[in-house]
């Protein structure tokens, strides 16, 4: 654990200030690869890969992404609902961290993309797959300064709870417009309303003041 410094180095590269775990995480995956002996590991096919992101996704009630290979690109992609994953990507702990950033874009959209919540998921996933503790996982990216969540805050409840979270998301999100569209229809009733009652009363001063006159 005291060797992380060589997984510095070979990741020499300049802090990204909206996702300041991002280099820290590569070398934490750089160093598990070779604590599990995994550089030699087989490539996996790209319908295994798919396979596996969606054995993970659906366990957190997450869509699955469109997977595709990543031809042209110079390293792994993913985002809410797409995955590109190039042929050297296609490995196990890859394939794992590519799923979590899936999930990551569900349960914190808000968070960097390496982040706290991002990082624990990887401990939870890395735990389930590879040959390797969560307290084991744990200490080596606390090794490499990397914060992480609770253990609670990732593990997933059962399937229909989180989808449960995500569904009232999206309601609480149409009752916002709705109660959005509602105060911008009574604000537009209540202008014309106000109008018409300044007509109603200008008709009946001007209607007075006739009167008054023709007396």
């Amino acid at each position: 654990m005291n060797e992380q410094a060589r997984y510095w180095k070979h990741y020499s590269k300049p802090l990204d200030p909206d996702d300041i775990q991002r280099h820290s995480s590569y070398c934490w995956e750089e160093f598990l690869y070779d604590f599990l002996d995994q550089q030699d590991e087989k490539t996996m096919l790209l319908q295994e890969c798919r396979n596996l992101i969606g054995t993970i996704c659906d366990r957190f009630g997450v869509t699955n992404p469109e997977v595709k290979d990543g031809r042209g690109c110079s390293s792994a992609l993913a985002g809410i609902d797409l995955i590109h994953l190039p042929r050297y990507f296609r490995d196990l702990l890859s394939t794992i961290h590519e799923a979590s950033h899936v999930i990551h874009a569900h349960i914190a959209p808000d968070e960097e993309c390496h982040g706290p919540h991002f990082i624990r998921l990887c401990i939870y996933h890395f735990s389930q797959y590879l040959d390797i503790t969560v307290e084991e996982l744990e200490k080596s990216a606390t090794a490499f300064d990397l914060k992480f969540t609770d253990r609670l805050s990732c593990i997933p409840p059962p399937w229909f709870k989180v989808k449960a979270i995500i569904a009232q998301r999206k309601v609480m999100k149409g009752f916002s417009r709705m109660r959005q569209a509602a105060e911008k229809q009574a604000k537009s009733l209540a202008t014309k309303e106000l109008a018409a009652k300044r007509k109603h009363d200008r008709l009946s001063r001007e209607t007075s003041n006739r009167l008054w006159f023709e007396d």
